[in-house]
C-alpha cells in the first residue's frame, strides 16, 4: 500500500464502521506503524473458538515458540501442563484444538470467537482478501472456553480457565467479549494478577433489552477497576440500541452491523451486532498502538484522549459514554508525534506563513526573517526533503511525497515546525 492509499478490504461500503473512525491520513499513520520490527503483539481471544484456517486470519495466528512446530509430537514442551498446544487451547475441552466443531458451525452458531477475531486481527491489505482490521502488529492466541458437546454456543463456563491460560501464554491483551453480573473473589484475583503484569483487558459493556433491563446496570469483567469497558455505536454515533452505557464505560467503538470473519468455512464473513464486536475493535487498536508504545497505562491514556466527544448525537447520556467514541487519526497523532523538544511551532508565530496545507506537491513558506533551511521528515523520522535558502520566501518542491509530514523551517531565532498534509 502506497502512503495516502486506503487498503483496498477497507474501503467496501460494509467496512463502514473503519471508516467511521479512520480517515485518509490516520491510515497513513496506520502505515507508519508497519516498520515495527519486534515480536507481535499478543491478543488472547477468549471465546468460543476461532476457526485457524480462515483465510483472513490464518497468517495472525500465534504460534507458541515452546512447542514442536505445528504441535504433533505428542508432548508437552514448554512444560506448561498443555500438550502440544501451539496455536492456542480448549480449556473447555482441554485438548490443543482451538477450532469451534467444524462439523456443527454455521454463520452463527460457534461463530462468535471467529467474528471477534476478525475484528481484532484479520490480515489487512492482503490483496484485498476478506476485511481489514487495525490490528496491524498484532497476532491473535485463539483461547476456546465452549464444549464442542455444548447445546449452546454462549455456555461460557470455563471463561476463566481462558483468562488464566492466555496469562500464562503471555498475552499483551486479553479480549473479553462476554460478560456476568458478579465476580466472584477468585474472579477479581485473577484479574488483578493480569492487571498487575501489564496485561490490557478490554472486556465488551454487555448487551441488554432497553424495555427489560437497566441499560447502566454494571456487568464483569467490564466493570472492574483497570478493564477496558466497550460499549457499541452506530453509524450515526448514537449509542446502539441495545449497548449498555453508564459510569462504568471506558470508551465507545462501532458495534452495529460489523462485518466481519464466520467460521462457517475457511473464507465466509457475515455481519452482527453488539458490544461483542466493539471490544476487539478496541483490542486490535490498542494493539496496533502497544507496538510503537510499550507502556500500557500510556497507552490506555492516549487512547482515551484521542477520542471524540457524541455527546450532542447523544444528549441523554452526557457522562455515561467514557471517553467518546475512538478516533484512530486523532489518538495515533498523539502517539506518533509528541511534541518536539526545543522546537518552536510556528503556527503561533505570524511571521512565518506555510501553504497551501494539504499540498499537491509545492510549499511556500515566507518569514519576516531570512530562512535559511527547510527540511521535511516523514512519521518515522527519515528526512525525505532538503533545500537551503538564503532569503524570507521559498517553494520546496516534494511531489512524491504522500500523507502527513512535518516540515522544519530555520532561521536565526531557531527551528518551527509544522504538520503538512501532501496528497
Amino acid at each position: 500500500m502506497d502512503i495516502g492509499a486506503i487498503p483496498v478490504d477497507a474501503e467496501g461500503d460494509n467496512m463502514w464502521f473503519l471508516k467511521k473512525i479512520i480517515n485518509v491520513a490516520g491510515w497513513d499513520y496506520w502505515k507508519e506503524m508497519a516498520n515495527h520490527t519486534g515480536e507481535p503483539i499478543k491478543i488472547a481471544i477468549v471465546d468460543n473458538g476461532v476457526r485457524l484456517n480462515h483465510e483472513d486470519l490464518r497468517d495472525v495466528i500465534y504460534h507458541n515458540a515452546g512447542e514442536e512446530r505445528y504441535g504433533r509430537n505428542g508432548i508437552d514442551d514448554d512444560n506448561n501442563g498443555k500438550i502440544d498446544d501451539f496455536t492456542g487451547w480448549d480449556v473447555a475441552d482441554n485438548d490443543n484444538n482451538a477450532n469451534p466443531p467444524l462439523s456443527r458451525v454455521t454463520s452463527s452458531f460457534f461463530s462468535h470467537g471467529t467474528m471477534v477475531a476478525g475484528m481484532s486481527s484479520a490480515s489487512t491489505d492482503n490483496d484485498g482478501i476478506g476485511i481489514a482490521s487495525l490490528g496491524l502488529n498484532t497476532c491473535i492466541i485463539p483461547i476456546k472456553c465452549v464444549s464442542d458437546l455444548d447445546t449452546s454456543d454462549a455456555y461460557y463456563w470455563y471463561a476463566w480457565d481462558g483468562v488464566r491460560y492466555a496469562i500464562a501464554a503471555g498475552a499483551d491483551i486479553i479480549n473479553c467479549s462476554w460478560s456476568q453480573g458478579s465476580l466472584t473473589p477468585g474472579q477479581q484475583a485473577i484479574l488483578d494478577e493480569a492487571i498487575g503484569k501489564g496485561i490490557i483487558i478490554v472486556a465488551s459493556a454487555g448487551n441488554v433489552n432497553p424495555n427489560d433491563e437497566n441499560p447502566q446496570k454494571p456487568v464483569y469483567p467490564a466493570a472492574y477497576e483497570g478493564v477496558i469497558a466497550v460499549g457499541a455505536t452506530t453509524s450515526e454515533d448514537k449509542v446502539w440500541s441495545q449497548s449498555r452505557y453508564g459510569t462504568f464505560i471506558d470508551v465507545m467503538a462501532p458495534g452495529d452491523n460489523i462485518y466481519t470473519t464466520t467460521a462457517k468455512s475457511d473464507n465466509s464473513y457475515g455481519s452482527g451486532s453488539g458490544t461483542s464486536f466493539s471490544a476487539p475493535i478496541v483490542s486490535g487498536f490498542i494493539g496496533l498502538m502497544l507496538s510503537r508504545e510499550p507502556d500500557p497505562q500510556k497507552v490506555i491514556s492516549i487512547l482515551k484522549k484521542g477520542c471524540d466527544d457524541i455527546s450532542i448525537e447523544n444528549p441523554t447520556k452526557i457522562g455515561l459514554m467514557g471517553a467518546g467514541r475512538i478516533n484512530i487519526y486523532s489518538t495515533l497523532k498523539i502517539l506518533l508525534e509528541p511534541e518536539p523538544q526545543g522546537l518552536i511551532d510556528f503556527n503561533a508565530h505570524r511571521e512565518i506563513s506555510i501553504y497551501p496545507n494539504p499540498s499537491t506537491g509545492i510549499i511556500r513558506v515566507a518569514a519576516e526573517t531570512v530562512i535559511e533551511e527547510l527540511v521535511v521528515i516523514d512519521l518515522s523520522g527519515k528526512e525525505v526533503a532538503h533545500l537551503t535558502v538564503n532569503g524570507n520566501t521559498a517553494d520546496l518542491t516534494a511531489y512524491h511525497l504522500k500523507g502527513l509530514h512535518i516540515v522544519q523551517v530555520k532561521n536565526q531565532e531557531g527551528v518551527f515546525t509544522a504538520r503538512v498534509y501532501f496528497q
